[in-house]
């Protein structure tokens, strides 16, 4: 018999498993190329989802998308824009885009541009 000691078992913690259909989930954009006027971004998906549309909300008011590959604009706003991906990604499994104005960060999203909401109703005259 020893006095004074413990064996102690230590078990690895479950392996979580997450099931999503989103595309969005762990997305990023990283910032490939900066020229005087714009620059060049490749927005990562881990999951490319033909036609899945993806909205990127920019730091920044002053870009403007110029271009994209692997995916299509579909809603614009002043610092916002929605783009639906094509049949397939670069080979990185990103799209790109090409734009001009200030380089900025951006938010990736699921989903169309949120609308703005709507006015108040004008005052009631009496």
């Amino acid at each position: 018999r020893r006095e004074g000691h413990a064996r102690v078992v230590a078990l690895a913690p479950p392996t979580p498993r997450i099931v999503c259909d989103s595309a969005c989930l762990g997305a990023y954009i990283s910032i490939t190329k900066v020229f005087s006027k714009g620059f060049t971004a490749s927005v990562l998906l881990p999951a490319w989802q033909k036609d899945e549309v993806v909205t990127l909300e920019w730091e920044a008011a002053e870009v403007k998308v110029d271009r994209a590959y692997h995916a299509k604009v579909v809603a614009t706003t002043a610092n916002a824009q929605s783009f639906q991906l094509e049949s397939h990604p670069d080979g990185k499994g990103a799209f790109i885009v090409a734009a001009s104005g200030a380089v900025a960060n951006a938010s990736v999203m699921c989903g169309l541009l949120r609308s703005p909401p709507p006015p108040p109703p004008p005052p009631l005259l009496v």
